[in-house]
């Protein structure tokens, strides 16, 4: 998990994230009570923007690309 939170390449830390889970799953099987979604979108041509794998929204870095 530490090793996600530090990765900056997104789909890498999502693989971290999910291994990280079946570890979890297969050592302490749990049954979720509560699952939160927090759907996003964006625009096409809206670039530079990331969500992290804790799905928090990273918008400093975002720029419209004409």
């Amino acid at each position: 998990v530490k090793q996600a939170q530090s990765e900056t390449d997104p789909l890498k830390a999502m693989k971290l994230m999910r291994d990280a889970e079946d570890v979890l799953m297969a050592e302490m099987p749990l049954i979720p009570l509560y699952y939160r979604s927090s759907p996003k979108m964006m625009a096409s041509y809206v670039k530079g923007w990331y969500i992290t794998p804790l799905n928090n929204m990273y918008l400093s870095g975002a720029y419209i690309e004409k």
